[in-house]
């Protein structure tokens, strides 16, 4: 699961290619499933994070096969809002249940290589 928001210092300039790629290399194997927040975020909000040095990170890997975009983002506190993972929204077996079913590149790539277990990650959120 990615991060929605760069985090200033560590991922800043950083797209959703460039967190897959440097999780990837930490890892020595290819992540199973790409999971992305696909939501607008409001003018506040971004407002709010680029003040701090963030970002939202850009989805810049359409064709990628393994990714699943979603509406992932809840807002705490509308006055000064934060920027935080749903947790009923982001259920990695869900997501991926309802994009296998959907036909929706639901299918590992052509020498992809799979385990029984999946890899999942969750990135920290931003700080602040």
């Amino acid at each position: 699961v990615a991060n929605i928001m760069t985090q200033p210092g560590e991922t800043t300039g950083y797209t959703l290619k460039d967190h897959v790629n440097e999780i990837e290399n930490y890892l020595g194997q290819r992540l199973d499933y790409i999971i992305a927040n696909s939501s607008n975020l409001p003018m506040q909000v971004i407002d709010r994070y680029k003040e701090m040095g963030a970002t939202q990170v850009l989805i810049d890997i359409d064709s990628d096969q393994r990714l699943i975009k979603s509406d992932l983002v809840y807002i705490i506190n509308q006055e000064r809002p934060i920027v935080r993972h749903d947790p009923k929204k982001i259920t990695p077996g869900d997501q991926i249940r309802r994009h296998t079913m959907a036909g929706d590149r639901g299918q590992p790539s052509p020498g992809d290589p799979r385990g029984e277990n999946p890899v999942f990650l969750r990135l920290p959120p931003p700080a602040g």
